[in-house]
């Protein structure tokens, strides 16, 4: 727990690079600013400073909410302007239309820049010229590009993703097997639970990760990893299921050394790029020689195999969500991601 709360004190690498982003931005737009004698230069730093998001695309937004809400701004004052001057109360009229305007169409964002847009212009005196408006977009125009050209600055994380999508196969793996050995020699199960709901946790990471790289790539595509590790998700989900089951069976019926077999081969192919068509089949095959058998005469054993039948319900929705999963990726993912 101590440890813990020492790593949350300091910033992890993508925070540190943000902090470096902001100084070295702000620094080089009031210097841009200063060259061209623009009369408020420090505030294009200001601007690059609340323009750098965490991602490209939310970089890019807020960066378009800007220059929309720019002009809506300029309209207001120069209306405002007209009519009660330029001084206090003109500028708490300026802000209370600007950020009902930005409140209505989302673009939060941009109120802190339109709030000193607005005091440059209604507050710091003087007339309202298209010079002065000139400059202010200028300097609007120094910050958010430095922004955004520092954003495109942004560590690809596809390689960190795909480690953890190899850290979950091999967990999967690994829980499915000792589900197995458990089937075929009622092998202790090594708290498969706990193992599940850890890796649960560290999915949930890799699709937060993921959402982080989808939001600075620029592309659709890209989305395969949520879809993928959302995928792999809603299986863990149904293994704690099949979890449940197996503990409940008292004695093992001899239908468990086939389903053992098919938990293995699943285990063994479990990698991504493996259609569960065929594993589906199979499973079937154990439906059709299952419901063929006698009926078991002993209580333990019809409740045994009841529970078996469940797990291999289970087991089928499993498969199900990879197989949906294969059968809804687009060509380009494929090339991208597996070819």
């Amino acid at each position: 727990m101590d440890q813990d709360k020492k790593q949350n004190q300091f910033p992890d690498k993508d925070t540190k690079v943000k902090i470096a982003k902001i100084a070295v931005g702000s620094s080089l737009a009031i210097l841009i600013a200063e060259s061209l004698q623009l009369k408020y230069a420090s505030s294009a730093g200001i601007i690059t400073l609340l323009t750098i998001l965490d991602t490209k695309k939310d970089t890019f937004h807020l960066a378009l909410y800007r220059f929309l809400s720019f002009i809506i701004t300029i309209l207001l004052v120069f209306t405002i302007y007209y009519f009660l001057g330029n001084h206090a109360f003109a500028f708490g009229v300026f802000m209370l239309l600007m950020v009902g305007i930005c409140n209505t169409f989302g673009w939060q964002g941009a109120i802190s820049v339109n709030a000193v847009i607005g005091t440059h212009l209604l507050v710091s005196g003087g007339s309202i010229s298209l010079t002065r408006v000139t400059e202010e977009l200028i300097l609007l125009i120094i910050g958010t590009s430095i922004a955004i050209s520092l954003n495109l600055i942004m560590p690809d994380k596809r390689k960190e993703i795909e480690k953890d999508i190899h850290y979950i196969e091999e967990e999967l793996k690994t829980i499915i097997h000792s589900m197995a050995g458990h089937l075929q020699e009622n092998q202790k199960l090594m708290e498969d639970k706990e193992q599940i709901s850890r890796l649960i946790v560290h999915m949930d990471k890799a699709i937060h990760k993921s959402f982080h790289n989808l939001n600075n790539t620029l592309n659709d595509h890209s989305r395969f990893y949520i879809e993928y590790l959302s995928m792999r998700k809603r299986q863990c989900i149904i293994l704690i299921h099949s979890y449940r089951s197996l503990i409940s069976i008292e004695e093992m019926p001899v239908q468990a050394i086939v389903i053992s077999e098919h938990l293995n081969h699943l285990a063994d192919v479990l990698h991504e790029r493996s259609n569960a068509r065929v594993l589906i089949e199979k499973l079937h095959h154990i439906f059709s020689d299952m419901e063929q058998q006698p009926l078991p005469k002993m209580r333990k054993e019809f409740e045994s195999r009841a529970i078996l039948y469940h797990i291999l319900k289970e087991l089928e929705e499993f498969l199900r969500l990879k197989k949906e999963f294969v059968e809804n990726l687009t060509p380009e993912q494929i090339k991208i991601y597996w070819e």
